[in-house]
């Protein structure tokens, strides 16, 4: 176990080996691979990666809540560039703290991202509330919502532009910003989704593969759209 106790470390690369936990505070001026356990702060506190991290399959990321400030009440890890995300999202609220309604957590920053966490476990909360994940642009948020129910299907695409990523957005009104939105990988041409927290209603679903980047549909881009009337 490698436990930071603050300062500055400088080097090209650092590992975390399947089994190691790399946990305390300190800003890493490197790039990160975690096939292990990242666990920021002491209980709580923030590690601060100038560079790109790389979660593996077999890495977890450990964050602790003890309530909605970043650093002082609840764990975050800062990434200056890439976010490359995989494996295990473990959240845990520390010293009896119960999430409420509206409550957000700012528990991961970066300059840009691909992937989710394939597993994610959360802390249990009362019976009418339900926790939204939320993978922006800049920042994973987790939002405590009013429980409700899911949307769930899969995109197939059969096109000839390869299994790139595709995005997901599920849309109360087709002309406003989508309410949530998903990244989807796949190496089959099936993307499966799920969509939990999701108050009653009528929804729309769109999914874009966004071949250059700037997060709209283009002529050149495939895109579908899945409305009430399947049209």
């Amino acid at each position: 176990e490698v436990i930071l106790q603050g300062g500055t470390i400088i080097t090209d690369t650092i590992s975390i080996s399947s089994g190691e936990t790399f946990s305390g505070e300190a800003t890493l001026q490197s790039n990160l691979t975690n096939a292990g356990t990242v666990s920021p702060g002491t209980s709580p506190g923030t590690i601060t990666v100038d560079g790109d991290y790389t979660q593996e399959s077999t890495g977890a990321l450990t964050i602790e809540l003890n309530g909605t400030t970043p650093g002082s009440e609840h764990d975050r890890l800062n990434v200056t560039g890439t976010a490359v995300l995989n494996g295990t999202l473990d959240v845990l609220s520390i010293n009896e703290f119960k999430p409420n309604l509206g409550d957000t957590f700012s528990i991961m920053t970066y300059g840009a991202h691909s992937g989710t966490f394939s597993t994610v476990n959360l802390p249990s909360l009362e019976s009418d509330l339900a926790w939204d994940l939320d993978y922006g642009e800049t920042s994973i948020d987790l939002h405590v919502i009013q429980s409700g129910g899911s949307v769930s299907g899969t995109v197939n695409y059969i096109g000839k532009e390869g299994f790139n990523q595709i995005t997901l957005g599920l849309f109360t009104d087709p002309d406003e910003p989508p309410v949530k939105v998903l990244d989807l990988n796949s190496t089959t041409g099936e993307y499966p989704y799920t969509l939990s927290g999701v108050e009653n209603g009528t929804y729309y679903v769109g999914a874009l593969m966004d071949l250059n980047g700037n997060h709209q549909p283009d002529p050149t881009d495939p895109f579908s759209w899945y409305d009430l009337d399947d049209d």
